[in-house]
C-alpha cells in the first residue's frame, strides 16, 4: 500500500485550459474539424510512415555508389532531382511537426518521446538545409543525409505492430529503472574481485619470451588459444576477464592460465567468483528480467480484460493514453471547493510505458465493483 501511495504522489494536476493548445482555445471549430482530427489520428501516423519508407528508398538510391565501394565527394553523386526530393521530404517533415504541435498542443506533443525525437531531427535537418543553401561555402550534403537517416529510425515502430514485440519493448522499458540498482550490485561485485585479482595475478601474464611466466604457460590451453588479453594486469582488463567468467565463457581455460603462473590455490579465487558472481549476482539479474516480463504479461492481460475504451461519461473521467481528464466537482465533491475541468498525468519514471493508463484507471475508477467511481 505504501508503494501504491508513492505512485499516487507522482500524479500531476493542471487546469485543462493550461493543458490545451492555443489553436484549441482560440479556434475550437478549426481544431475540432476533420483535418486536425485526422492529424491526431493513427491514420496520419500511417501516412508519415509511408513517406518514411519512400524517403528510405531515395536514400538507398543516393547511396548506391558508397554501397558499391566507390569513393566520391560530397557533391558528385547528388543529382538535381535528388536534391529537390530531399528538400520536399524535409518540408513535409517540417509540416508534420507543425501540424502535430497545432493539433495536440505543445504540452501534449512534447510528452511523447517519439515526438521529441522527431522534433530534434527535423530541426537539425532544416538547420542543415539552411546552412547548405546560404552562401557560406558549406555544401556537403552528406551531413543532411545523415540527419535524414536518423529519422528513418522511426521505421522501427513498424516492428511494434506485433503484440509480441510490443510486450518485449514495454518490458524493456520497465526494466530500465531497475537496471541501475542491479548494475550497482554488479559493479561492486566486479570491483571487489578486480581488486583481489589485480593483487594476485597483476603482471603475471606476459608475452615476453624471456619471462619465466611465459615459459610456465607453454603447453596450457591458455597459451595455445592465445588467451593473453584475458588477464588481471589492470582494472579494464580484469573487468573484461570477470565478465567472461560471469557468462562462463571458457572460464576453466582462464583459471588454468592463472594457476600456471601462480599456484593451485589460485583456483579458490575462481570458485569464489563463480559462486558469488555467477550463482548469485547473475541469477539475480536474470530473475529481475524474468519478473519484469511476467509482470508486463500480467498487466497486458489485465488491460485486455479491462479494455481500452474511455471511461463512461457518468463517471466524470475520460482516460486518454497517459492522461485523465475529469470534472473536479464530480470527482472530489464540494468540500475541496475545486471546480472545472482538470487534467491528471503521471510524471517521473516510477511507472513506465502503457501502465500509466491502467494506473490512472485504477486511481479514478472502480471497475467491476458496481460502485460509483471516485478519487482515492
Amino acid at each position: 500500500e505504501y508503494v501504491e501511495f508513492c505512485k499516487v504522489l507522482s500524479i500531476e494536476f493542471m487546469d485543462l485550459e493550461s493543458f490545451r493548445g492555443w489553436l484549441e482555445i482560440l479556434y475550437p471549430s478549426l481544431w475540432g474539424g476533420q483535418f486536425f482530427t485526422f492529424v491526431r489520428s493513427t491514420g496520419f501516423e500511417y501516412l508519415v510512415d509511408v513517406l518514411l519508407v519512400a524517403n528510405s528508398v531515395l536514400i538507398g538510391y543516393q547511396s548506391r555508389h558508397e554501397l558499391a565501394g566507390d569513393e566520391l565527394s560530397g557533391k558528385a553523386h547528388f543529382s538535381g532531382l535528388a536534391n529537390n526530393l530531399e528538400l520536399i521530404f524535409t518540408f513535409v517533415y517540417f509540416c508534420e511537426v507543425l501540424l502535430k504541435v497545432l493539433g495536440f498542443g505543445w504540452t501534449q506533443y512534447w510528452e511523447s518521446n517519439r515526438n521529441r525525437f522527431d522534433f530534434i531531427i527535423t530541426t537539425a535537418t532544416v538547420g542543415m538545409n539552411v546552412m547548405i543553401m546560404l552562401p557560406n561555402g558549406v555544401d556537403d550534403r552528406r551531413w543532411l543525409r545523415f540527419a535524414s537517416l536518423l529519422r528513418l529510425l522511426r521505421l522501427l515502430r513498424l516492428v511494434t505492430a506485433s503484440s509480441q514485440f510490443r510486450m518485449i519493448g514495454e518490458a524493456v522499458n520497465e526494466i530500465l529503472p531497475v537496471v541501475g540498482k542491479v548494475g550497482r550490485v554488479l559493479f561492486c561485485t566486479f570491483y571487489f574481485f578486480s581488486c583481489i585479482g589485480v593483487e594476485l595475478f597483476g603482471g603475471k601474464i606476459t608475452t615476453d619470451p624471456n619471462s619465466p611466466n611465459y615459459e610456465a604457460l607453454k603447453g596450457t590451453d591458455y597459451f595455445l588459444n592465445d588467451y593473453f588479453p584475458n588477464n588481471f594486469n589492470d582494472f579494464p582488463s580484469s573487468f573484461v576477464t570477470l565478465f567472461e567468467l560471469m557468462v562462463v565463457n571458457n572460464w576453466i581455460v582462464i583459471c588454468d592460465g592463472m594457476t600456471a603462473v601462480t599456484s593451485e590455490y589460485a583456483r579458490l579465487y575462481f570458485v569464489a567468483f563463480h559462486v558469488v558472481g555467477v550463482c548469485v549476482v547473475n541469477n539475480l539479474v536474470v530473475s529481475v528480467i524474468l519478473d519484469c516480463f511476467m509482470t508486463e504479461f500480467e498487466h497486458r492481460r489485465e488491460r485486455k480484460s479491462m479494455g481500452r475504451s474511455s471511461v463512461t461519461d457518468k463517471e466524470g473521467v475520460r482516460i486518454e493514453e497517459n492522461t485523465a481528464v475529469f470534472d473536479a466537482t464530480s470527482i472530489t465533491g464540494t468540500n475541496t471547493k475545486v471546480t472545472g475541468k482538470w487534467v491528471a498525468r503521471v510524471s517521473g519514471r516510477g511507472i513506465g510505458g502503457r501502465r500509466k493508463s491502467s494506473f490512472l484507471r485504477t486511481v479514478f475508477t472502480h471497475r467491476g465493483s458496481g460502485s460509483k467511481s471516485h478519487g482515492r
